[in-house]
């Protein structure tokens, strides 16, 4: 669909551009015998080339900032990442860092998600979680709903949670004495597995309407934690991480 959309903005803007284009050539005289046809196919075909020129460069740059915002981040990461290994005990290459920015649904403009704009893992482990953020789901989500610091050890939710199945999860929350952060069943098996920990703090953009913009999820994964872990819900860190996520809304609200 995105793609069909395009082509048809280019090929409305060729037609639209060589038309004006013969139509001056006419009113100056230069273009005097008919039919112009072959006079038509040319500058046509022309315009064609420069407009596709043009949105070539057009793309280039959009790729360069793409790159210069990406490389903001990663700087002011970089410090939450060191501090978070420092905190935990665990190895930096096993230390995760996301961020993530809402975006407007492409057909249903109402409707908002998180999407990833960089995930910085040193590591091949654990993968990208194929997750849907929405509001209240999980720390992510909950963070921004709420547009507070969010915490959680999955590994306490894991020892509440008696048996995984899909009956279990099929239960009203309130009968419950465990909260499994909105996650459907599948969700809920593909996080548990990966992760042993997760801090979730909101991006947000200071104007006279403050709002969050996105998210800076810090995260351990399962299997590497030391024998006496410190928490990623340390003081020092979550001041690190607010102060980090602040200069990352000034990245992404440039945009």
């Amino acid at each position: 669909m995105r793609q069909f959309s395009t082509a048809m903005h280019v090929i409305v803007l060729v037609i639209t551009a060589a038309a004006t284009v013969i139509t001056a050539l006419v009113e100056f005289g230069i273009i005097t015998d008919k039919p112009w046809w072959a006079v038509t196919v040319v500058i046509v075909a022309v315009v064609a080339v420069m407009l596709s020129g043009f949105r070539s460069l057009a793309w280039e740059r959009t790729e360069v900032e793409t790159l210069q915002i990406k490389r903001q981040i990663q700087k002011a990461i970089i410090p939450v990442l060191t501090a978070a290994a420092e905190t935990s005990g665990v190895k930096i290459t096993q230390i995760g860092v996301s961020v993530f920015e809402t975006k407007r649904n492409r057909f249903r403009k109402w409707k908002m998600h998180l999407s990833r704009v960089l995930r910085f893992r040193l590591s091949d482990h654990p993968q990208e979680s194929r997750v849907r953020w929405v509001p209240a789901k999980g720390a992510i989500g909950r963070a921004w709903k709420e547009g507070n610091i969010v915490h959680i050890d999955w590994m306490e939710v894991r020892r509440r949670v008696p048996v995984a199945d899909e009956a279990y999860f099929a239960q009203p929350s309130e009968v419950l004495d465990v909260d499994l952060q909105g996650f459907s069943y599948p969700e809920y098996r593909n996080i548990e597995s990966k992760y042993a920990e997760i801090l979730a703090i909101p991006i947000i953009k200071e104007s006279s309407n403050a709002r969050c913009i996105g998210v800076l999820a810090i995260d351990i994964p399962q299997g590497v934690l030391p024998q006496k872990p410190g928490r990623l819900d340390d003081l020092d860190l979550v001041s690190l991480g607010t102060t980090a996520a602040s200069t990352i809304a000034n990245v992404l609200g440039k945009r």
